[in-house]
């Protein structure tokens, strides 16, 4: 029974990581899948022996987050300095927006 458990955790994390990357283009998506991968990694080290499946799941996963993390890490100070120089006006972007 553990040895199932075992394969369903590093199967899951493994697809939860890879999801991941197919909808990096929905953040609201992959960001989450990503941190799931990163959960269902831990949970499997905890709970049952390492195993390479589970170790790929989590590294992709931990990946993907870094490197949303990044990206907008360096949005936020490209549009920062945006706004010290006064080149870009905050109101007039949140007015243009069209909040469904």
């Amino acid at each position: 029974m553990n040895e199932k458990k075992d394969r369903l955790f590093s199967f899951a994390c493994l697809l939860t990581a890879t999801l991941s990357y197919v909808f990096i283009c929905k953040p609201f998506v992959g960001l989450p899948l990503g941190v799931v991968s990163i959960v269902l990694f831990f949970l499997q080290r905890k709970n049952f022996e390492a195993n390479r499946v589970a170790t790929i799941g989590g590294i992709l996963g931990a990946i993907n987050v870094g490197m949303a993390l990044l990206i907008l890490l360096f949005f936020g100070i490209y549009f920062g300095i945006l706004h010290m120089n006064g080149s870009i006006d905050w109101s007039e972007i949140i007015d243009s927006i069209d909040f469904y």
